[in-house]
């Protein structure tokens, strides 16, 4: 290799560092604004509260992606991009939803078994896939000139092999989209249960069901396949996928859990998905079976501006 083409090389490295950089940045900006603007929502429906699966499912979720992104802005040359990582985030978010649609159904056990079932099925491509690909691209040690840059040096990599990395990404798509599926379901029963229509009513709830989170994270696995198809002129910004990732999904979940406890305990100023700030639904009176604690629980009234009648489930 002549001097010219390594300091394109190096170019080309510092404009690729440049850009991941950047998005890093940003994404773990983006967290860390979250969670200190719903620290008081946090504080009080997290905290304060007993310890039950969502409340520790809230914290390790909140505070991993974080602690994650943290690292691997500040050393990206020793933590590259190591997707194993990701699977701790993808394993807490989903168990998050699965959880959010078995309330949905009342525990009834053909979704839920359907649900694991399809979850299984899922994670046994998407693991061996992910193994398969980190061993295909693995990097070695920079040369000693250029060891101090941030970046990795791989050895030549078989582009039709990489390729096989679309079907990990295509499982975690196909996966959101019978969460969606599901909850849209749910979504449209609580639509036709009103007795006037209104956009405010209608957002409250497709906030509360989980249709927006579902959405935002098959939107955002459909970038992320993007970057993982193996493309020799995208898979360096890989990483830029993950850390997006990652956040999208640290923000979903906690965002599931913070919205259906501030209705359930009548908190009407909550930062959620789209800012949906004092929306309230006027819940009919009665019971319904907490998956969290296994108790019948009368679901709370809130005030609201709304002549709308929606369920909910109780996550305390």
């Amino acid at each position: 290799m002549s001097a010219q083409d390594i300091v394109g090389a190096l170019l080309n490295l510092a404009s690729i560092n440049r850009r991941v950089n950047t998005n890093a940045v940003a994404s773990l900006t983006w967290i860390t604004y979250d969670i200190i603007t719903c620290f008081d929502e946090e504080v009080e429906l997290i905290w304060k509260t007993r310890w039950t699966v969502p409340k520790v499912l809230y914290i390790a979720l909140r505070y991993y992606a974080p602690l994650w992104l943290m690292p691997e802005l500040l050393d990206r040359l020793v933590k590259h991009s190591r997707p194993f990582k990701l699977f701790i985030l993808w394993i807490l978010v989903d168990i998050i939803m699965m959880l959010r649609i078995r309330a949905l159904y009342r525990d009834k056990k053909s979704v839920v078994f359907a649900v694991l079932f399809i979850w299984f099925a899922a994670a046994s491509v998407v693991i061996p896939v992910t193994i398969f690909c980190f061993r295909l691209s693995r990097p070695i040690p920079a040369p000693p000139f250029i060891a101090n840059i941030a970046g990795c040096v791989v050895l030549s990599i078989d582009w039709d092999k990489m390729k096989v990395a679309k079907a990990a990404v295509i499982s975690f798509i196909l996966l959101n989209m019978v969460y969606l599926g599901l909850t849209l379901h749910k979504f449209i029963e609580s639509v036709r249960s009103m007795k006037r229509i209104e956009f405010g009513s209608i957002y409250t709830i497709f906030i509360g069901e989980g249709v927006a989170y579902f959405i935002g994270c098959i939107l955002i696995n459909a970038v992320d396949i993007a970057f993982s198809s193996g493309s020799p002129s995208l898979f360096p910004y890989v990483d830029l996928a993950q850390f997006w990732l990652s956040a999208y999904y640290s923000y979903a979940g906690c965002h599931l859990i913070l919205h259906l406890r501030s209705v359930n305990s009548q908190l009407s100023a909550l930062q959620s998905f789209g800012d949906c700030a004092d929306l309230g639904i006027r819940f009919k009176p009665g019971t319904m079976r907490s998956w969290s604690s296994g108790e019948s629980e009368e679901l709370p009234h809130s005030v609201s501006s709304y002549d709308t009648r929606s369920k909910a489930s109780t996550w305390n």
